[in-house]
């Protein structure tokens, strides 16, 4: 691959006023990381961790077909957000293979999505119902090179970060926890994706 020139710029507002958002779609095949799935390994499906770990994909167009990825969310075990004492902030690269072998993951943004609507009237969700989530991320700059690849990490835990959520009504302070199956829809009615802003001078 030939080298490519990196360079520099600054701008005065952000988002910076040339970007334009564009939406890569998820999808790939049934990912079904479950407790369930782990004791009968033929219904965990293609994608999910270990060596299958990374079988999805980002599509520019809404896949026809309708999908899912699921997993079983423990507050007793939550993913870990890894923090680098030796850095001044939070979101700085960091290593990540061991935690990504993890069953319950599948840019870190977060939302109490009892939240979604507001801080003034909390709503909870209901099993078996879908729910359109929006996730901000923090503030992002890249390059993205010939053969660069995006990772998206879905997860319903951050711990050295904030408190595992009990999934109960009490939410942080409940004295009792349980586990939540968590199911990520995508392609036909229900497509998830990323809104990616692209600056127009480097398309």
């Amino acid at each position: 691959m030939p080298e490519q020139k990196r360079q520099k710029k600054s701008e005065m507002s952000w988002p910076v006023e040339t970007v334009s958002g564009k939406m890569f779609y998820l999808d790939g095949a049934h990912c079904k990381t479950t407790d369930a799935a782990a004791e009968n390994p033929e219904e965990k499906g293609a994608c999910g961790t270990g060596d299958s770990c990374g079988n999805g994909v980002l599509t520019v167009t809404i896949p026809q077909k309708d999908g899912m990825d699921e997993y079983d969310y423990d507050p007793e075990n939550p993913a870990v957000h890894i923090v680098d004492m030796s850095q001044n902030e939070l979101e700085v690269p960091e290593d990540y293979t061991e935690e990504e072998k993890r069953s319950d993951i599948l840019t870190y943004g977060m939302i109490g999505v009892k939240y979604r609507n507001g801080f003034e009237h909390p709503e909870y969700l209901e099993s078996d119902k879908i729910y359109k989530i929006t996730i901000r991320t923090t503030k992002l700059s890249n390059i993205f090179l010939p053969g660069h690849r995006m990772r998206v990490t879905i997860t319903s835990g951050a711990k050295n970060f904030m408190f595992p959520n009990s999934n109960t009504r009490e939410g942080f302070n409940s004295e009792t926890r349980q586990k939540a199956h968590i199911t990520i829809h995508r392609g036909g009615a229900y497509a998830s994706g990323i809104l990616l802003p692209i600056e127009e001078s480097a398309k």
